[in-house]
């Protein structure tokens, strides 16, 4: 996911910062150009929720 450092938000998929307008790929470029890089491909955002139910014990809407 997508973060623009300077306004602290996450874009949920937007082209550019809603905060301050910023494309997406000049945030990707300072990211991969940062250290350390961006994070692995492949990585499970499923991870922090091991042993979770699934959502079986959410309601219906």
């Amino acid at each position: 996911m997508d973060f623009c450092h300077p306004c602290r938000r996450h874009l949920n998929g937007a082209l550019a910062c809603p905060g301050c307008g910023t494309p997406v790929e000049t945030l990707r470029d300072r990211q991969a150009a940062a250290p350390g890089g961006s994070a692995p491909l492949g990585a499970d955002a499923g991870d922090g929720y091991a042993g979770g139910d699934g959502g079986l014990d959410d309601e219906d809407p």
